[in-house]
């Protein structure tokens, strides 16, 4: 771990000669801390984490799920046991740092090896994740076995869904439709073999399709028929293919739907579905708001975003995307980009679909709209896989059906396209708006700055991810803003170096963030010249006596920590008049925002 001196080079600031004073303390979170009295979350080096909560019967006692359990042993230290893969496990923490992992077959401890040097006569308050600690992770994860998805087992175990190939059945879903689709090039054959070989592979992966219970594969498959149904209707209707299909497919369906696939089908309009379907659902109507609030795009991920953002404050669904692949996209892009990706979708089905009306191939326009259908549903083409089917329907209308040659259509494709793409983006512009912002709270987004009320605030907040609240804290930061209606605007960053330069009146820096920003300050003259009037450390990976005393000529400074952390340094015994203890806290501080708006 790097180290550094806290008052290097800090004589340029002021000519206070200033005594040596202790380096700060690293902070590589692996961390045992609540998030309030009665929610705990363990996180473990490699980023991994168990959640607990507290017995209201026994205190001492906190439950997590699968039979996990965590107990106060005496002093500080907490003992965390459970099952897990290859048996039972047991994890102590002392003062929130992992000392000892007992596993089938090999027991580890971890001594309090000090990588950046503390006061003689304090423990520092946060010293997590030493080299030895991490390098027991990494090896650990790297025996563990890896098997591939089971057909009988992982996360939708139970559901009566098909899991195969893909641990996903709407991953699942569509590379069956798409397959079904694609089986469909062997009715160009005209010859009887291919015709029938094409209808039983058509049944046979629409019958997996429906055993993956993918509702929105369902609906992709009828968009990829649809162009056939168009251009081949006359066809269709006399073939007795047609109806030996139509007859076997809704047997299979009602066979399905006799043998559990009620269920299976109708699962998302009933208990826990219903709510993901109702937040997925929100996603959506949310996603046009995020767009215009963002004109460059979204830096983070859009579920991120949307979680930290514009959900609403009683509520985690923690999400990776927005369940929709071209929002979740879209979301990232600029306005440009989002147009010219509009443009290509539309290009591409509008000018298969004109070739077709010419060369008879209504199959590749089919696949292309299946594909867009089915990822408007979930967050599908992240698995590359995926892509073959498609990519690969694109082959024969250019390669056999020479579809380069009918410029013509192209043109007239491309024309409805692009009028297409800004009529998306008007609807946009019109939705967003048109839908009033959650609790008031307009968010504006410049690259990696989001301001909340207002473009030009004067205070701003550096969030290290893990101290000031984890994933809630930008939660706290909206509902404080919505319950005090007068209380300035506020800017927020991840990093130190995104902040804005010469505009900050105000500064709240979260755990180590503070620890950088102190070191570049001290390092970098240039950083001195404009320093900020209001300085509030929270949580941060050093003792108070760390701060440089010419800083608190220049600042008004304020360390804030929990009480929990405070017992473990004599700095605390009889703290300065700028240190204030958050009784009971931990690493995350309830209610941190009142520092940034009082």
């Amino acid at each position: 771990m790097r180290k550094h001196v806290l008052i290097m080079a800090w004589a340029a600031l002021s000519a206070l000669a200033l005594k040596s004073q202790p380096l700060t303390n690293g902070v590589a979170l692996a961390y045992f801390a609540p998030e309030n009295q009665l929610f705990y979350r363990m996180r473990y080096p490699d980023g991994g984490y168990r959640e607990f909560q507290r017995s209201l019967d026994d205190l001492s006692r906190m439950d997590g799920a699968n039979g996990w359990r965590a107990r106060l042993a005496g002093g500080s230290k907490i003992v965390v046991s459970g099952r897990g893969k290859a048996g039972r496990e047991s994890y102590v923490f002392d003062r929130g740092r992992l000392v000892s992992c007992a596993i089938p077959g090999e027991t580890n401890e971890f001594a309090y090896a000090e990588e950046r040097r503390a006061p003689e006569d304090a423990l520092p308050p946060f010293h997590f994740g030493s080299r030895q600690e991490k390098a027991w992770h990494s090896q650990s994860y790297a025996k563990a076995p890896k098997s591939a998805n089971k057909l009988l087992g992982g996360k939708w175990k139970g559901s009566g869904r098909l899991r195969w190939p893909f641990e996903n059945p709407n991953e699942n879903g569509f590379l069956y439709a798409s397959l079904a689709l694609a089986s469909l090039f062997l009715l160009r054959v005209r010859r009887r073999w291919a015709a029938a070989a094409g209808v039983v592979l058509f049944l046979s992966f629409f019958g997996l399709m429906v055993a993956t219970g993918s509702r929105g594969s369902i609906l992709a498959l009828a968009a990829g028929l649809a162009p056939s149904a168009v251009i081949h209707f006359k066809a269709l209707a006399k073939s007795r293919w047609t109806y030996v299909a139509v007859g076997v497919a809704l047997a299979l369906l009602g066979v399905a739907l006799a043998f559990g696939g009620t269920r299976m089908l109708t699962r998302g309009f009933k208990g826990k579905s219903t709510w993901s379907n109702e937040t997925r659902l929100d996603m959506w109507r949310t996603a046009p708001a995020m767009m215009a609030d963002a004109p460059g795009g979204w830096e983070i991920n859009s579920g991120k975003a949307y979680l930290d953002w514009y959900e609403d404050f009683t509520c985690f669904t923690a999400p990776g995307s927005l369940i929709n692949d071209h929002l979740s996209k879209m979301v990232r892009m600029s306005w440009l980009t989002r147009w010219f990706y509009v443009f290509c979708w539309s290009a591409l089905f509008v000018g298969l679909f004109l070739v077709a009306l010419k060369t008879g191939n209504a199959i590749s326009p089919g696949i292309v709209a299946a594909s867009a259908v089915a990822a408007w549903f979930n967050p599908l083409m992240i698995n590359k896989i995926l892509w073959i089917t498609p990519l690969a329907s694109l082959v024969p209308p250019f390669a056999l059906d020479r579809a380069w040659r009918y410029w013509g259509r192209w043109a007239v494709a491309s024309a409805a396209a692009a009028l297409l793409a800004g009529v998306a983006m008007g609807t946009i512009v019109w939705l967003a708006n048109s839908t009033p912002r959650p609790y008031g709270l307009q968010v504006h987004v410049d690259g990696p700055r989001i301001c909340i009320k207002g473009v030009n605030p004067r205070a701003w907040v550096v969030d290290d991810g893990l101290s000031l609240g984890g994933a809630f804290s930008c939660k706290e930061l909206r509902a404080s803003l919505a319950s005090n209606p007068n209380a300035a605007s506020v800017g927020y960053v991840r990093s130190c170096d995104d902040l804005p330069a010469g505009k900050v009146e105000k500064l709240v820096l979260g755990g180590e963030a503070g620890d950088k920003w102190l070191s570049a300050v001290c390092s970098d003259p240039k950083l001195r010249e404009s320093l900020p009037s209001s300085v509030v450390f929270i949580s941060p990976p050093f003792p108070p006596s760390a701060i440089p005393p010419a800083l608190f000529e220049a600042a008004d400074v304020k360390y804030v920590t929990g009480e929990f952390n405070a017992r473990y340094s004599r700095e605390f015994d009889s703290p300065e008049p700028f240190v204030e203890i958050v009784p009971a806290m931990e690493l995350y501080l309830s209610g941190w925002m009142r520092y940034v708006i009082n």
